[in-house]
C-alpha cells in the first residue's frame, strides 16, 4: 500500500490531483499451492475466497483469485416483504506474469466483479407541509386518506407502525454492478539504478441502481 500525497497530476493524470492511493497485489508465487477460506455468519451470511498459484515454469506464473460473498438483508419492507441490505457478489482474477529475461517483467492482469443489492434505507423524518417535493406531494396522499405521516412511515418513530430494521419501500428490483477490468504493467531495467516503467489499463462498468428517496409505499420520489 502505497500513499502519495497530491497533487499527482504528472505521474497520474488529472483525475489524481489530490493524490493517490496505489495498492499492489501479491504477485504470482515460484511455487505451487492454493488456500481456501469459508466464512459463515448471522443473516444467512456464506462467503469463500480460493487463490491458487500456478506456475508454468521459472519465467511464466499465474495466479487465480476467485470469492463469492452471499447474506441475507437486514431492512424489511413492510410493503413487499423484500430485504435491503443482502450481499450477493462474486469475483474472479487472473494474474499473470511473464520474465523472459532479467530485465524484463511484464504482468498482465484481468478481473470480473458482479454485485447485486437491494438499497438498505430508512426513513430517520417526514416533514409533512414543507416547501419541497416529496413533503407537499406526501400531504396529499395523507389528505387523501393514504397515510403518509410519522407515524405510518418513520422508522422506530415512538408508537409509529415502522420498525427500527422496517421501512414501506415498494422497490423490488436489486442495484446492480457488473465490471470488467484489465490492467497492463511493463517494467524494463536499464541498468541497477535507472529502469523504465509502462503502465496502462481499462475498466468497463455497468451498473443499474434503483433508489426509493421516500421510502413509502407510494411512488413520490424514486431514481
Amino acid at each position: 500500500l502505497e500513499v502519495l500525497r497530491g497533487p499527482q497530476g504528472t505521474l497520474f493524470g488529472r483525475e489524481s490531483i489530490g493524490g493517490a492511493v496505489r495498492i499492489f497485489t501479491k504477485q504470482p508465487a515460484d511455487e505451487f499451492g492454493a488456500t481456501l477460506k469459508a466464512t459463515l455468519g448471522t443473516y444467512d451470511r456464506h462467503d469463500a475466497t480460493m487463490i491458487a498459484n500456478l506456475p508454468f515454469g521459472e519465467n511464466f506464473k499465474t495466479k487465480l483469485t476467485y470469492a463469492d460473498a452471499n447474506r441475507d438483508g437486514y431492512i424489511t419492507s413492510r410493503s413487499t416483504g423484500q430485504t435491503g441490505g443482502g450481499v450477493d457478489q462474486t469475483t474472479i482474477n487472473l494474474d499473470t506474469l511473464w520474465t523472459p529475461t532479467e530485465n524484463l517483467d511484464i504482468r498482465l492482469q484481468f478481473g470480473n466483479l458482479e454485485s447485486q443489492f437491494i438499497e438498505p434505507r430508512v426513513a430517520d423524518a417526514v416533514w409533512l407541509g414543507a416547501g419541497w417535493y416529496p413533503a407537499t406531494a406526501g400531504l396529499l396522499y395523507e389528505n387523501a386518506g393514504l397515510p403518509y405521516s410519522q407515524v405510518s412511515q418513520m422508522s422506530g418513530f415512538p408508537g409509529g407502525e415502522v420498525g427500527f430494521w422496517e421501512n414501506n419501500s415498494e422497490i423490488t428490483l436489486p442495484n446492480t454492478f457488473d465490471r470488467d477490468q484489465a490492467s497492463l504493467d511493463i517494467t524494463l531495467a536499464l541498468t541497477d539504478n535507472i529502469s523504465i516503467n509502462f503502465l496502462t489499463g481499462a475498466t468497463d462498468l455497468i451498473t443499474s441502481l434503483y433508489i426509493d428517496y421516500d421510502n413509502s409505499q407510494w411512488g413520490l420520489v424514486e431514481d
